[in-house]
């Protein structure tokens, strides 16, 4: 059949071509890979004035990381009275935040205290993102970013490794209130990539 609005379209032959004649097979026409849309995931910087973006999240993390001592109210006021110490950044698209991240500032290094993606979001690139964004600021300040780690998060581990974060062993000792025994722990993991 001829299109006569597009003459310069080729239909497409739904018969036998010689060489799949001669071997008795039916090719299959290439199928194109579907192109993938483009996100509009933005890194922005969270204070005080868009704090309630991330506080659900903040809760989220703190469900899956019962070790953090500290409740969300106090982390955010803790991270967000002091800008030249603490960056907290989140990812963002059309208006929802998808994760964050929460970074101190230190004389040897940038910290990263906290990085979070919602559950439904994750494996889809944010958590790189918010890592780059980290990295960036890090950079900035000439600084190391470092990332102290509970060895028990392999999810996490796994997802530094394949960042190119590399396992420095530690040592970390620590000595309670008058009345509890000083604490040593061996083995912990801290990461550290140089920039």
């Amino acid at each position: 059949m001829y299109d006569y609005e597009n003459p310069d379209v080729e239909e497409e032959d739904d018969s036998f071509d010689d060489e799949e004649w001669m071997h008795g097979e039916r090719k299959e026409p290439e199928k194109k890979t579907p192109v993938p849309e483009e996100n509009d995931i933005r890194i922005v910087d969270v204070t005080k004035r868009n704090a309630a973006v991330i506080e659900y999240m903040m809760d989220d993390f703190l469900k899956e990381y019962p070790a953090v001592n500290l409740d969300t109210q106090s982390r955010q006021d803790i991270y967000l009275n002091d800008s030249e110490k603490y960056f907290v950044c989140a990812a963002m698209d059309k208006g929802r935040a998808l994760g964050y991240f929460a970074a101190e500032k230190k004389e040897d290094a940038m910290v990263l205290k906290e990085i979070y993606v919602r559950k439904n979001e994750r494996r889809s690139g944010i958590g790189r993102a918010l890592l780059q964004e980290a990295q960036a600021i890090a950079m900035d300040a000439e600084l190391a970013l470092s990332i102290p780690m509970d060895p028990s998060a392999a999810v996490m581990i796994r997802f530094l490794k394949a960042c190119g974060y590399d396992v420095l062993k530690t040592i970390e000792i620590v000595k309670g209130s008058e009345s509890a025994e000083t604490k040593y722990k061996l083995n912990d993991f801290s990461f550290r990539k140089n920039l």
